[in-house]
């Protein structure tokens, strides 16, 4: 099974503030909607309720300690922890696409296979920041996408493979 996570960050690492990404690059969307659709999309509760809604192509799970929480979909699945989810995802023979946040991203780190990041060319203010990725655990590979600034694009940016290192 891969299970993947996904994330853009700026230069800094800043993921987010008060629960959204302080920017719009569409090409990233673009990237993030082929790379995750027809796998199980993995989120905490937070990322959940500033979506609201499951992502389409896609088995949405929310990761949460809080055994009373319910969401009004019934093709949207609720776990409890990493084991339920990765037990989940076998039995339906679904590859992870781990989509934030920060806690959800560092459980599922030690499983992580590959790692798609979009690296943004910008520092910006943010509440919520990764760690810096584990060289000694992931060699970064290939560049999938590269973008320029310009019409749509507020900052140039990269999306970076890393894969888990032998």
């Amino acid at each position: 099974m891969k299970i993947q996570l996904i994330w853009a960050q700026t230069t800094n690492r800043v993921i987010g503030n008060q629960g959204v990404m302080p920017w719009h690059l569409p090409n990233d969307f673009k990237f993030f909607k082929q790379q995750t659709s027809n796998t199980m999309v993995v989120m905490g509760k937070r990322t959940w309720q500033s979506i609201g809604k499951p992502l389409p192509n896609r088995v949405n799970v929310i990761l949460t300690h809080d055994a009373a929480f319910t969401v009004p979909f019934d093709n949207v699945k609720i776990a409890h922890s990493v084991e339920e989810v990765v037990t989940l995802a076998t039995e339906l023979g679904q590859d992870l696409s781990v989509m934030g946040g920060v806690k959800v991203y560092e459980s599922f780190m030690p499983l992580a296979t590959d790692l798609y990041v979009t690296e943004i060319a910008a520092e910006l203010t943010g509440d919520t920041q990764m760690a810096p990725i584990d060289q000694t655990q992931f060699v970064r590979g290939e560049i999938m996408v590269t973008q320029t600034v310009d019409e749509r694009h507020d900052y140039a940016f990269e999306i970076v493979h890393y894969r888990r290192s032998l």
